[in-house]
């Protein structure tokens, strides 16, 4: 009944051009949103814009030539409308094979190309895992001569194998169909062609929106703004609220060397500085230059603190692990030794040092650099450098960075697969030791690294990659993320004290081509659905997962049920292409979501390039008008009737009272209409400001005028813009 209603109101809204009083119970709309939460509207294929190139007189960027026949790219004595063409000798199922990072097909409907002397040749389209699909006969569809002897080919994509919406492909092929040598065959103009098939999109639509002031109202945390790593012109540009130090590298940073890591499987096994341009020296060097340059722009900091036992015993890059193994397995007896057919002993001597969570003695600001490292005594170093995290210190302190990969990413000092006991145990061992030294402070963990982190350990990898996950079974069967809650709120029962403030977990999307920088017709298109994994349980995920990811739900019910009043971090995320515009929109949409599903923290990977579009997303929630304003703090109800095409966001500035509003419109070449259905109480409702990034203008902000005054019924927003309202109301509520 209350879906009927809304969508009733909606309607008659629209045709009246008038506001619609919504106001529900906060009961009966979580009720309904439980039930319904945001439907997700047909996905429509149109018509591709412009073709893809692969080949025009030489090979378009972003493909590369894998072939094995024997082949030239650059023919020029055989020509069809450009310099070169490329010219093969067919022979013994040799083939050219052109190569691309996998991409989507949508709205395109053949491969296109211009052949001379074409033989016996097959064609296949490599699907999205680089396996070849079925093989069609060039012979069947040459079209008719053209000039030159050259002629027209156009094979129907469908016949490749490749269907006509949710396509992925990541190259083509042009084989011998034969074992016999043939003459040599010329192609040109090999392109991917728009499917006039399909409808054009759409000048404009239209799709309402809803909002209410007095629904869901809640705070946003600022620090769902943080970034990783940010340099302090970024930090202070964008009003930056968190920084986090953190990463694979910082598993093995020494605090008592000062600038000292590891990195581990992203180069060699090596150690390095934490910070190449630090000059300071001494113990936490590195670290306490970077907590500085936080504070000067009022910035608080997220630290690592190292739980993985070994640290880098030195800066030398030349000081790196030898023979480690490609791949991890179960510990032969201890989680933090060896693994059949790998010790790490001697890699650990060579390139590390021990690291405890505790200091069996009294801490010291200048501890010797020759024996073991504390974790407690580098917290204590941060409390006398720079106070507690309730007078203005180091706030947060992650417990490690992504322990359930160490046997993946740190192979050479732990290469044993850890457990749901081994995770639980560490993670208690050393937030009691940092709690200890600074009970003001915030702990998150277990700071897991994705998906299956969320349900397995890595030893439930065992041979058959989590199809029998034997440690789960051997805890009743009980997913990992929900257990560990109910321990570390069993063992906080009982010491009194919280030893876990914030359940941190990494998520990126896992649609092909989705974390990239591919802004291809359907990975852009992909890329902004993907973010309906965050929050919609009836968005099933485009990828390997194939199944809700719900992900910020499902952790809340997690907690509600296994431990109550812990908050939800995300320390590491990226939806890819941010310096696109496609990529600024999944920016905006993301950072709306966080503020309205009530995230605690989350930190972007790493920080985006200054003033491209992705940072100007970011700039609109936290400084757009670079007076320190943006998006508001509490946030409020509002609601699209079409998610897929338009996201809403509204919240309240306590600061100065107005209501903001922020639109992301999806559609790359669709504006739409979005008329505004308010709650009651509003009066002399006037903008006061609103600030744009687009498509047409996706490297500056643009502070618009055409719309101030009076708050329009409908508002228009141009194809893939990000806008912010900010609204002066005369509402009670304020």
């Amino acid at each position: 009944m209350f879906a009927t209603a809304v969508v009733l109101a909606l309607i008659w809204a629209y045709i009246t051009q008038r506001p619609v009083v919504m106001v529900v119970a906060r009961s009966a709309y979580h009720a309904y949103k439980a039930r319904n939460a945001a439907p997700l509207a047909a996905i429509v294929v149109y018509r591709a814009d412009s073709p893809i190139v692969i080949y025009k007189g030489g090979l378009a960027s972003d493909w590369q030539d894998w072939s094995w026949a024997k082949h030239d790219m650059a023919e020029t004595s055989v020509t069809y409308d450009a310099p070169k063409a490329i010219s093969m000798v067919p022979a013994a199922a040799k083939g050219l094979y052109f190569h691309h990072g996998t991409f989507g097909t949508d709205g395109y409907g053949d491969l296109q190309l211009y052949v001379c002397h074409p033989g016996q040749i097959k064609v296949l389209a490599v699907d999205a895992d680089t396996k070849f699909n079925t093989a069609v006969s060039l012979q069947k569809y040459l079209i008719g001569a053209a000039s030159k002897g050259w002629f027209l080919v156009q094979i129907p994509l469908r016949d490749l194998g490749v269907p006509g919406s949710r396509g992925r492909i990541s190259g083509i092929v042009f084989q011998s169909a034969t074992q016999s040598i043939q003459l040599p065959m010329y192609l040109d103009d090999i392109t991917l062609v728009p499917d006039i098939s399909l409808p054009e999109p759409p000048t404009n639509i239209t799709v309402p929106v809803s909002i209410n002031l007095h629904a869901d109202v809640h705070p946003i945390s600022p620090y769902i703004y943080g970034l990783a790593q940010a340099p302090g012109e970024e930090i202070q540009d964008l009003h930056t609220p968190l920084n986090r130090w953190g990463g694979e590298d910082k598993t093995r940073y020494n605090w008592v060397q000062g600038n000292a890591e590891n990195a581990a499987r992203d180069y060699f096994f090596a150690n390095k500085p934490a910070i190449s341009d630090v000059t300071a020296q001494g113990p936490s060097s590195a670290a306490d230059y970077f907590i500085n340059s936080n504070l000067n722009y009022r910035c608080r900091t997220l630290i690592t603190i190292p739980t993985i036992g070994w640290v880098a015993a030195n800066d030398n890059v030349s000081v790196r692990s030898i023979d480690v193994p490609s791949s991890s397995g179960p510990p032969l007896k201890t989680v933090d030794g060896a693994i059949e057919g790998y010790d790490p002993t001697k890699n650990r001597e060579m390139t590390s040092v021990p690291s405890f969570a505790r200091k069996p003695g009294p801490f010291s600001d200048t501890p010797s650099t020759e024996g073991p490292v504390y974790q407690d005594e580098w917290v204590h170093h941060l409390v006398t450098q720079f106070g507690t995290a309730k007078n203005g210190g180091v706030a947060i302190y992650a417990m490690d960075n992504e322990p359930d990969v160490w046997d993946g990413m740190h192979t050479d000092v732990h290469p044993a697969r850890m457990g749901y006991d081994d995770i639980l145990s560490m993670f208690l061992n050393y937030s009691s030791a940092v709690k200890d030294v600074d009970p003001t402070c915030e702990v998150t963990g277990p700071v897991s690294f994705g998906w299956t982190s969320l349900y397995y350990s890595s030893l439930d990898r065992g041979t058959d990659n989590f199809k029998t996950h034997a440690d789960r079974n051997n805890h009743g069967g009980v997913p990992f993320i929900p257990w560990f809650l109910k321990k570390v709120h069993d063992h906080d029962v009982k010491t009194g004290h919280r030893s876990l403030d914030v359940l941190d977990v990494h998520n990126y999307p896992q649609g092909g081509g989705v974390f990239s920088p591919a802004v291809d017709h359907d990975t852009s298109a992909l890329r902004l659905r993907a973010t309906a994994s965050l929050w919609n349980p009836k968005y099933v995920d485009e990828s390997w997962i194939g199944a809700p990811v719900d992900l910020i739900p499902r952790l809340r019910d997690w907690i509600s049920d296994n431990y109550p009043g812990t908050k939800i971090g995300i320390s590491e995320w990226n939806f890819g292409a941010e310096n696109s515009i496609n990529g600024a929109l999944a920016i905006a949409d993301v950072l709306g979501i966080y503020g309205r599903e009530g995230v605690y923290l989350a930190n972007f990977w790493a920080y985006p390039e200054k003033d491209k579009a992705g940072y100007l997303a970011f700039k609109l929630f936290t400084n757009a008008d670079d007076k320190g304003h943006g998006f508001g703090d509490t946030s409020v109800h509002a609601v699209s009737s079409d998610t897929n095409s338009l996201s809403v966001f509204a919240a309240r500035d306590k600061t100065t009272g107005l209501l903001t509003i922020m639109f992301v419109n999806k559609l790359p070449k669709t504006s739409i209409t979005a008329p505004i259905i308010m709650s009651s109480g509003l009066v002399n409702d006037r903008i006061v400001d609103d600030f744009q990034l687009s498509a047409d203008a996706p490297s500056d902000i643009q502070h618009l005028t055409v719309l101030r005054g009076v708050v329009p019924n409908a508002v228009t927003l141009p194809p893939y813009s990000i806008t912010l309202f900010r609204i002066a109301t005369g509402d009670d509520s304020n």
